[in-house]
């Protein structure tokens, strides 16, 4: 039987012991991510979070699974707050960007506030589609979602800037529900295509609920969506809340289709 994939019952192998700064790295993220992630992968996130400072937003390249289409990995971080994952997708759809896979993960700090580090696959959705992420393009991303968490722009208006490229439909029928064994976990499965990440946080954020870790993933056409979600103040949600839910995130997806 194939298990859970943010519960998988052993992390990959590490291959070479961790430094310690790396070690601390990783045992302050959670168990989701320790599941997932080999050595290689840890030592570049490490850097990658300790580079950002005290900057708002730090955005950099990193390692992950293959992906179809040219797919590359980005790595972003910074203060984690509610609707951060709607907020992050908006800004890089706005740059014609198809969002192809997500792994969102948060990690308390002693010191400062809770941190992101979320991990998007993203290809390019205006020519050259196959050519590789800049430094302008990074560059561009990162003062996109700056503006974004400083309020000085929307996501409404973001919206408007995308490319509005579709996938052609491949897909069984839009499928919204929460498991039995794991009832604050929404599943999501739908026909991929472009936007269809920023329509279902958006409305989970406007739900006022948080999403504490996700699992996004495309398989044969159709996205395979998880999301682990929360009352703000990081309660359960109650059956008439989950209810609420279903209905607004499959109204969302199906305004996309």
């Amino acid at each position: 039987m194939s298990q859970h994939p943010l519960t998988a019952a052993a992390p990959p192998s590490r291959r070479k012991a961790l430094a310690e700064p790396f070690e601390q790295f990783l045992e302050s993220m959670p168990e989701a991510y320790r599941h997932r992630h080999d050595a290689r992968e840890v030592e570049i996130h490490g850097r990658i979070v300790a580079a950002r400072g005290r900057r708002v937003v730090h955005v950099e390249l990193c390692p992950g699974p293959v992906q179809p289409d040219s797919g590359r990995w980005l790595c972003i971080v910074t203060d984690d707050r509610p609707g951060l994952l709607s907020l992050l997708s908006a800004a890089i759809s706005a740059h014609s960007l198809d969002i192809l896979a997500a792994r969102a993960y948060g990690r308390a700090r002693p010191d400062a506030a809770d941190e992101a580090i979320d991990l998007f696959a993203v290809r390019r959705l205006k020519e050259p589609i196959s050519g590789p992420l800049t430094d302008r393009d990074i560059d561009a991303i990162r003062a996109t979602v700056e503006s974004l968490l400083r309020g000085e722009t929307s996501v409404s208006r973001l919206e408007r800037h995308g490319a509005q490229t579709s996938r052609p439909p491949a897909a069984p029928p839009t499928a919204v529900y929460f498991g039995d064994s794991e009832p604050d976990l929404l599943r999501v499965e739908a026909a991929d295509r472009p936007g269809l990440l920023l329509a279902v946080t958006l409305a989970i954020f406007k739900e006022r609920l948080s999403i504490v870790r996700s699992h996004v993933t495309t398989i044969g056409g159709t996205a395979r969506d998880e999301f682990q979600i929360a009352e703000l103040d990081g309660t359960s949600l109650t059956d008439d809340r989950r209810r609420l839910v279903i209905e607004k995130v499959r109204a969302a997806v199906m305004r996309e289709e």
